[in-house]
């Protein structure tokens, strides 16, 4: 196993945090040249404790979108809609902040894990193959079970072998790229185009001048991109080019400006401020007013269209809102997260806990669309409450049963369903 400078390292489980100074004669070249650096102890703002709560709730708050769906199509039609309905869009636009603060995070973690001397990828090339096999395992896999089970990938007597063939692979592709083969697939495609960009975007020097017109760029494709552009385009007779909605226009933004504060906030020190948590709150709460006020009066009895998905200037300013108030709020969550005693004082933390469930999310992620169909005629909260047990338990048992992680078959199982290597 080789760190960033190439350097072998100890693979013991005791230490894998370890960190290591290496003189610049040790160092060599790579793409990821601009981190190998002496890592310093440094004081980080968002902490893991609370990045794993965050993304939980990201988690929790996409089973709710899903969950919701019925709400929202009986919300269409104000002669039958009632206050469960009403309810129910309710919580789907105030989860809207969950995919845009997840990609958010996942720029945020990655780089604190290589500015922090943790990464054990000497190259992009290593870091792809990491990635292709957390990520894209499941993803073809995944898709390529469910367009079989569907009948859109196989044997088709009327075209033959080659025919077959190649059609089945034009739809896999076409399939990864623009529709996913479950409703939620998109965040695969989201992430993938995330990685693919991280090795050039993580080299990029904080506070440059590149830094900012990046960032710069990203926001305003981001925004060409976000509802009410079309509108705007529209009024001009301008037609922009066309992408599917997890093409990295929408998102890199939100993945970027993650990396870019990771590193800033590496680099300074925090001080807590009353005032900063009150306006986060303030922000968060505004923001979220101007998301469901945009909602209710474009639905009108109707279908919202392109005011009913996460590419919004609202849900931008709600998302990012919600950014500035966990960072906020870092270092109370920290301290609840590692000094509360889970309930029955068996001795074990609400942060172990919280951890664990959020180490099991992608598998609840992958699978919980499966439980929701089964449940999709349930009133709304036992709905929502039997997703979220069943879907984490399910999670949770299947960690369980795979837990020979040694063992070569099982380690690609759990890769597949999305649980930790």
């Amino acid at each position: 196993m080789r760190s960033f400078a190439g350097r072998r390292l100890s693979a013991s489980p005791l230490t894998p945090h370890c960190r290591i100074r290496l003189k610049r004669s040790e160092r060599r070249p790579s793409v990821f040249r601009a981190l190998q650096r002496e890592p310093t102890l440094i004081s980080v703002l968002v902490t893991l404790p609370v990045s794993q709560f965050v993304r939980l709730l990201s988690i929790l708050a996409v089973l709710t979108i899903h969950a919701t769906y019925t709400a929202q199509m009986n919300y269409r039609t104000p002669e039958t809609a009632g206050l469960i309905d009403f309810i129910g869009v309710l919580l789907n636009q105030l989860s809207r902040f969950a995919v845009p603060v997840f990609v958010f995070l996942s720029g945020y973690g990655l780089a604190i894990r290589f500015r922090d001397g943790q990464s054990l990828f000497a190259s992009a090339a290593d870091f792809y193959k990491n990635r292709m096999m957390r990520i894209g395992i499941p993803f073809i896999v995944w898709t390529i079970g469910l367009l079989l089970l569907n009948n859109r990938m196989g044997w088709f007597a009327d075209l033959g072998i080659a025919g077959s063939l190649w059609k089945s692979v034009k739809t896999l592709l076409w399939t990864m790229w623009a529709t996913g083969a479950d409703y939620h697939f998109y965040f695969f495609t989201i992430i993938l185009w995330c990685y693919l960009f991280f090795p050039i975007l993580i080299r990029i020097r904080l506070g440059s001048a590149l830094n900012y017109t990046v960032l710069a760029l990203l926001l305003l494709l981001q925004l060409s991109y976000q509802t009410p552009s079309h509108l705007f385009f529209h009024e001009m007779g301008i037609d922009r080019p066309r992408f599917p909605s997890s093409f990295f226009f929408s998102w890199l933004f939100y993945f970027y400006a993650g990396i870019t504060l990771a590193r800033k906030d590496a680099s300074t020190e925090r001080v807590d401020r009353p005032l900063m948590i009150a306006l986060a709150a303030l922000a968060v709460t505004l923001s979220f007013a101007a998301v469901f006020a945009e909602y209710l009066y474009r639905n009108d009895g109707q279908d919202p269209g392109n005011f009913d998905h996460f590419h919004r200037y609202t849900i931008w300013c709600y998302a990012m809102s919600v950014v500035w108030l966990f960072r906020s709020l870092n270092r109370p969550l920290d301290s609840f997260l590692h000094g509360s005693v889970a309930s029955g004082g068996s001795g074990g933390t609400i942060g172990s806990t919280i951890s664990y469930l959020a180490g099991i999310s992608f598998t609840v992620y992958i699978i919980h669309t499966w439980i929701l169909r089964v449940l999709a005629d349930l009133p709304l909260f036992l709905k929502l409450g039997l997703l979220f047990a069943l879907a984490f338990g399910a999670s949770a048992a299947l960690d369980r049963l795979l837990s020979r992680r040694d063992a070569g078959i099982v380690r690609f199982l759990r890769l597949a369903l999305g649980l930790p290597a």
